[in-house]
Parts: structure tokens; C-alpha cells; sequence
């Protein structure tokens, strides 16, 4: 390896443009903007924040603690979910006991489950005698 005396560049300095130029008729400097910093007015915009936080938290859980107690009492203190299973119940035993189009592009049909039962009964009792069955 080959040992080089360190090479730097010349430091150039532009001229500053006009915007960086004052007159004397602008007066004095402006005072750098958020150079000293009010405490008592960080402390009290904090102040204010965490109390809007922990209000805004708490009005929302109350608010979610109610409405579930009334969902709850809605489903569990009356017959609704009742009504609402005895609906569901009374439309699928329905449909057990109907002839219906299971699959129309298929051919396939859906009959009632007292008349499946019994070709299947008719079924095995064929194939204990030997004799085939309708299918």
C-alpha cells in the first residue's frame, strides 16, 4: 500500500446574494425566531394536552361501557336472540321438508329428508335380497 500526504480542497466562499445584504436602514437584526423559549406556556399547552387526552379516553370508555351494557341487556334480558333462533330454525326444518333446485345448471334436486330416508332404507333392503336398486 502506497502512503498519501492527505489532499484537501480550497475552501471557496461565495458571494452572498442580496437577500443575505442588509442596509443600515433595515435597522437592527431580527431576534432569532423560538430563541428563548416561554416555559410557562410549553407547560401550560402540555398541561392542556393530557387533559384532553384523559378526557377524550375516559368519555370514550364510558361511551363504549354503555353500549355494549345496552347490547347486552338488548340480547340477554329478552327473547330477541330467541325469536331470531326460532326463525333460522323454523326456515331450515322448511327447507328439510321441501322439494327444491339444489344445483339447476347440475340437475341436481334437493327432496325432503323423510323421502330420502326411505329410498335409502328401500336401498340397503334391496341389497340384502340381492336385488339391484333404482339408484
Amino acid at each position: 500500500m502506497s502512503h498519501h500526504e492527505p489532499t484537501y480542497l480550497p475552501h471557496e466562499h461565495e458571494e452572498p446574494d442580496p437577500w443575505h445584504q442588509h442596509t443600515p436602514e433595515e435597522g437592527l437584526p431580527q431576534e432569532e425566531h423560538a430563541a428563548h423559549a416561554n416555559t410557562r406556556v410549553l407547560l401550560g399547552v402540555f398541561i392542556f394536552m393530557v387533559v384532553f387526552l384523559v378526557v377524550s379516553v375516559t368519555v370514550t370508555v364510558i361511551y363504549f361501557n354503555r353500549h355494549i351494557i345496552h347490547l347486552r341487556q338488548a340480547n340477554l334480558e329478552t327473547t330477541e336472540l330467541a325469536a331470531q333462533q326460532l326463525e333460522y330454525q323454523s326456515r331450515s326444518f322448511n327447507d328439510l321438508e321441501q322439494y327444491a333446485w339444489q344445483d339447476p345448471q347440475e340437475g341436481i334436486v334437493r327432496i325432503p329428508v323423510s323421502k330420502a330416508m326411505e329410498k335409502v332404507v328401500q336401498r340397503y333392503q334391496q341389497q340384502q335380497e340381492g336385488t339391484p336398486g333404482d339408484g
